[in-house]
């Protein structure tokens, strides 16, 4: 799908990594993107509530780590630092994850390759 408020600069590869947290449930699939938009954080941070919504992610957890469709984040934003009860830039442990550590250095090896 295109949309004129956003272009595509690179993408990782699809990674797949075992749950944590609560690990009853299937594994992870995982990816990064960057992008380039004119859009302000609160616009994006709207879009994707939306999106998760739209994608059956229910408002309200049943519990912390429970399963769901989609989880979108937002890792970063430019060099903002944001700190919302609802929202944190940078994503406040995207630095311990190994479902956004491995697709970030995929999308980094992907995008030195091709350059």
């Amino acid at each position: 799908m295109r949309n004129k408020n956003f272009s595509i600069l690179s993408t990782s590869p699809i990674y797949q990594n075992p749950p944590f947290g609560y690990k009853n449930q299937n594994d992870f699939y995982n990816a990064t993107i960057t992008l380039a938009t004119r859009l302000g954080v609160c616009e994006i941070f709207g879009l994707v509530f939306y999106l998760e919504r739209r994608f059956g992610r229910p408002k309200k957890r049943a519990f912390k780590n429970a399963p769901r469709k989609l989880d979108l984040d937002i890792i970063f934003f430019n060099d903002l630092i944001l700190k919302r009860p609802y929202l944190k830039i940078p994503h406040s442990k995207w630095h311990q994850r190994e479902s956004v550590l491995v697709p970030l250095f995929l999308e980094y090896l992907t995008q030195k390759r091709w350059k």
